[in-house]
C-alpha cells in the first residue's frame, strides 16, 4: 500500500528457529489457547529481556541450568559464547 508507514523505525530481522515437529504444533495449542500468535508471544519475550525483566531473567537462569545438565548427560555438545556467536554471525551474513 502506498504511503503506508512502518510500525517500527528499526529494521527487521529474521530468524530461523528449528524445532521438532511435535514441540511446534504443542507450542501452537498453548498459543492458540491463550490467543497468541508466535510473533506477539516472541516479541514480548524479546521486549521484555530487553528491559530486564526479573521474572525473564530467573527463566533465562533456569535455561542456562538445563543446558548444562544436558551437555552433562552428553544430550548437548558446548559450545562456548565466542563460537555460538561467530556461528549466529555467519548464519545471518549467508
Amino acid at each position: 500500500m502506498a504511503g503506508r508507514k512502518s510500525r517500527s523505525k528499526f529494521n527487521k530481522t529474521t530468524m530461523l528457529l528449528k524445532f521438532e515437529h511435535n514441540q511446534i504444533l504443542e507450542l501452537r495449542k498453548v498459543l492458540f489457547a491463550n490467543g497468541l500468535t508466535f510473533h506477539q508471544f516472541f516479541g514480548f519475550i524479546i521486549d521484555q529481556l530487553t528491559v530486564n525483566d526479573e521474572i525473564l531473567l530467573s527463566l533465562l537462569k533456569e535455561a542456562q541450568n538445563y543446558k548444562k545438565q544436558r551437555i552433562l548427560d552428553g544430550k548437548e555438545e558446548d559450545v562456548d559464547p565466542e563460537t555460538l556467536y561467530r556461528m549466529i554471525e555467519n548464519e545471518l551474513n549467508k
